[in-house]
């Protein structure tokens, strides 16, 4: 489903949303205050869905992209380095398959960098703090 309408999408950034997910009235000016990203990642309101307040949780010793800390919730991506550059949205590996694909759009653009030497090219990934909460999860 989620290729089926990335082939549809037209514009330059792509945001995942459920039918029970709710943008908050800031979501949208965040992300044009940071257009230039290709991989944004921002906070999201979770206490509706799990015990946990916001998504992701910054912790000390452990990186930001990690099972269960990152929900496609809380990406906004440009739609060149999800369509084209790594050519879509893998579905295999079940409950895992959210991760997966956002270090697939990280590892992707990684191999694009060693091919071109432009520094326009360069991936430009930015974490908002907590008062940037751009979504509501209420599942």
């Amino acid at each position: 489903m989620r290729n089926t309408l990335l082939r549809r999408a037209k514009g330059e950034k792509v945001i995942f949303l459920d039918d029970d997910n709710v943008l908050t009235p800031i979501a949208f000016l965040t992300y044009l205050k940071h257009m230039g990203c290709e991989m944004l990642i921002a906070r999201i309101d979770t206490t509706r869905a799990f015990d946990q307040p916001f998504l992701p949780v910054d912790l000390p010793g452990k990186s930001l992209v990690r099972q269960g800390n990152i929900d496609p919730l809380c990406l906004c991506l440009s739609r060149e380095l999800v369509c084209v550059r790594c050519r879509g949205w893998e579905s295999k590996a079940g409950y895992e398959a959210d991760f997966l694909n956002i270090l697939h759009f990280g590892v992707g653009h990684a191999l694009c960098k060693r091919r071109v030497t432009s520094s326009e090219s360069m991936m430009r990934v930015m974490v908002l703090t907590p008062k940037d909460v751009t979504f509501v999860r209420s599942n």
